[in-house]
């Protein structure tokens, strides 16, 4: 993957390296958004600062959803001149998994997430679970997600996409 990113984002590519490999990734992401700030990219340092901002908050919180609004109207402008935002945003994303069994105890959601799980070599949206070994897949849409989950598949949602409580929920394994 580091060498498909770097080749679509090469100015990018050492923070790309650290970020794929850091175990202190908010610390990397604080220094990525400050060198793009330096290099004049502030669309982007901002949409790093949102990411970081919503990680530490309840999804269902107001200053969640605040966040969310502010990351929206940045990514407008960011994909207006911004040809692999998707991409990009795969892989400063976070997010917990989505419709997994695996990790349970009891009935409470998959404690894994996104940003903690290494990439799939040369695919950006794609990321292998160490605890299930499965691919858990990046979605900017319920309908992508939904896709996958019908298949079995996991997933994180992008928090862009609006959410409705269990709106995978009748996807899951064999209910």
């Amino acid at each position: 993957m580091l060498e498909k990113l770097s080749e679509k984002f090469p100015d990018d590519a050492p923070f790309i390296r650290n970020l794929i490999n850091s175990q202190q990734r908010v610390d990397s992401l604080r220094v990525y958004a400050d060198w793009l700030e330096e290099s004049g990219d502030m669309v982007r340092a901002e949409i790093v600062r949102i990411h970081i901002q919503m990680a530490n908050l309840v999804q269902e919180s107001p200053q969640y959803r605040d966040r969310v609004e502010a990351r929206n109207q940045y990514l407008e402008e960011l994909t207006k001149s911004f040809p692999h935002a998707r991409q990009w945003l795969a892989l400063i994303g976070f997010g917990p998994i989505e419709v997994c069994f695996s990790a349970m105890k009891g009935n409470q959601p998959c404690p894994r997430r996104w940003e903690n799980m290494p990439p799939v070599e040369g695919d950006g949206s794609k990321r292998l679970c160490l605890y299930c070994n499965r691919l858990v897949h990046y979605c900017d849409s319920i309908e992508e997600a939904a896709q996958y989950v019908e298949n079995g598949e996991l997933v994180t949602v992008d928090p862009k996409v609006p959410r409705r409580r269990h709106d995978l929920g009748q996807f899951r394994f064999g209910v």
